[in-house]
């Protein structure tokens, strides 16, 4: 417990995170998701916090990896300039981009073969963005309807052709 409260208090000061007492590197290292600061981003809380800015304030705590939230640059995203910035500003920070959590671009198990397709489609956008930012993966929903072997099924063919296209 006390071990929590000092992480709690190390990360509420800005502090970087070391390791353990005894250790010179860390047994792991962990990322920083944009949703950890999405009050900030969205504007609804001061400090207000610049997309751009984001691997270099992971970088002020300390940590070395960030995964993006897809609706945090949506617009953005579809301007290569601007994903060139996003990615420049996490090389010259010494931060690694690891992943986009993506949502809000249709269920990837949808039963409608139509619905699939389209969702599928939108997800190129962050393929891509993910690819010039360098990223190792995207974070997809493929919720889906039906009994379990439908769910799994659809779940399959929607991941399987966004992996296509990966």
């Amino acid at each position: 417990m006390q071990s929590s409260a000092m992480a709690g208090v190390a990360l509420t000061l800005g502090a970087p995170i070391t390791p353990i007492v005894g250790h010179k590197k860390p047994w792991f290292e962990i990322s920083l998701a944009q949703w950890s600061f999405h009050r900030s981003l969205n504007r609804q809380q001061t400090p207000h916090l610049d997309n751009l800015d984001f691997a270099r304030t992971a970088k002020t705590l300390g940590i070395n990896g960030v995964e993006y939230v897809n609706t945090f640059f949506k617009t953005e995203a579809r301007d290569e300039a601007y994903v060139t910035r996003m990615k420049q500003r996490a090389d010259d920070a010494g931060v690694r981009s690891l992943l986009i959590m993506v949502d809000n671009e249709g269920a990837l198990g949808h039963p409608n073969e139509k619905e699939r397709r389209q969702a599928v489609q939108n997800h190129e956008l962050w393929l891509r963005s993910a690819r010039q930012l360098g990223c190792h993966s995207i974070r997809v929903n493929a919720s889906s309807q039906g009994s379990r072997e439908d769910q799994a099924s659809r779940a399959a063919d929607g991941l399987s052709k966004l992996c296509e296209r990966a």
